[in-house]
């Protein structure tokens, strides 16, 4: 799974489109799109919460932050990125909107657009940036060196200095090879898991860095245990279990998934091996509890355990024209049976109501796919005061954020 070189960049960020996606079968699929052209790709996409707390419509995006990184090639610098969803208005022809031109009386338009509001000089390409769920002002990025940086984004100014040189405020170490797996505890503030290519899987507790020599933190535990034989395998993906601060997964080019609690010191307490081409991504369902996700190296297939039967898959999320691999998983945050997986070049949403867990391998429907992108897409984020809205990225540069009919997203 070699990574791509990172395109040339455009002069500079794409003016943003609004439009009501017509281009379905159903024209009440998509309610919303947004597409923006970056200035040089991300390879990570997470909504951060409103900096404004009057913010709490479904349909109100300004304000709306986003937190992206760069991937530049040559020797180009690369940043953290905040960016911000805003209303724009525009005048035109009101026999425009209906896709004629017969010089219609001038109206007033509005539509949404993306502005980049703050960039923060990074130590090379930013493989994953996540915030901290109690203080979202944190942020932890996965960096080329394997080491995990973390900043506090209201220290630095908006524009980033000449100098060009990175300075996070913590520096973790305990990686000896880059990776994408970055996971925090959303029940022990400051509990911080990073796996990476070194097959090491590193827990720190960044709530008590005061014995951080020079600001480098080493990890409170490490573990190891995705193996093919002899051969230690790199750790693709990891993620802390929605209700427990002890309790986490990890997903190995091993093609195991692996149950581990921090607080046992004899390896996993669970361990399954999924397939031989191994696993890139996993997720716990935030609401249910017993359920994970985990998306293989294979075919797209996207494969449905319960945590209290490990030993068969619950279901296998299949198409028709299954190829290719599954990048990144996430549950909606607003429903319990919807998760999104990140694909080649589409992202598809499935609905836990509509499949046959009698038959785990039988082929269905996604409920939602989405296909305007045109490379592969490493990230995407659900947005959690939006029901159905998702932002999703790919290796072109491409930022995308969509918003599923609410007809379709509320079927059932």
């Amino acid at each position: 799974m070699a990574e791509q070189e990172a395109p040339q960049a455009n002069l500079q960020d794409q003016d943003d489109i609004f439009m009501l996606e017509d281009e379905e079968d159903d024209p009440n699929l998509f309610g919303l799109v947004i597409k923006h052209t970056l200035e040089w790709p991300s390879l990570t996409v997470q909504w951060l919460p409103p900096a404004n707390s009057n913010i709490t419509t479904d349909h109100n995006l300004d304000g709306r932050q986003i937190l992206l990184g760069t991937h530049t090639s040559g020797n180009n610098s690369n940043y953290l990125i905040r960016a911000c969803v805003y209303r724009h208005q525009q005048n035109i022809e009101a026999d425009a909107i209906h896709g004629h031109s017969n010089g219609g009386p001038i109206v007033n338009v509005e539509d949404y657009k993306v502005r980049i509001t703050q960039k923060i000089n990074h130590a090379g390409k930013v493989n994953r940036a996540r915030y901290m769920p109690q203080n979202p002002v944190i942020i932890a990025t996965k960096t080329v060196s394997g080491q995990i940086h973390v900043f506090d984004y209201t220290m630095y100014p908006s524009t980033p200095p000449i100098s060009q040189q990175s300075s996070p405020c913590l520096r973790l170490a305990g990686h000896s090879a880059e990776g994408k797996g970055l996971a925090w505890s959303t029940s022990k503030e400051g509990y911080l898991l990073s796996g990476s290519d070194d097959a090491r899987i590193c827990l720190w507790d960044t709530a008590n860095a005061n014995g951080s020599r020079r600001g480098i933190l080493r990890p409170l535990q490490t573990f190891q245990a995705h193996s093919a034989g002899r051969i230690i395998r790199p750790v693709r993906d990891v993620a802390w279990h929605s209700d427990s601060d002890a309790l986490f997964g990890s997903a190995g080019d091993d093609g195991q998934l692996l149950i581990w609690d921090h607080r046992a010191l004899t390896g996993p307490t669970q361990t399954v091996k999924v397939n031989e081409e191994g696993i890139n991504c996993l997720a716990f369902e935030p609401l249910n509890k017993e359920l994970v996700a985990v998306g293989c190296a294979e075919e797209r297939i996207l494969v449905l355990y319960d945590l209290r039967q490990l030993s068969q898959p619950l279901h296998k999320f299949l198409t028709d024209e299954s190829t290719g691999e599954v990048y990144h998983v996430e549950w909606d945050p607003n429903c319990a049976t919807k998760l999104a997986s990140a694909e080649e070049d589409a992202v598809k949403v499935w609905d836990l109501t509509r499949i046959d867990t009698q038959k785990p391998d039988r082929p269905h429907e996604p409920l939602v796919t989405y296909a305007d992108h045109s490379f592969r897409i490493p990230d995407l984020a659900w947005n959690e005061m939006a029901e159905g809205m998702i932002a999703s990225i790919d290796n072109e540069n491409s930022l995308r954020i969509w918003q599923i009919g609410e007809s379709f997203y509320n079927h059932s």
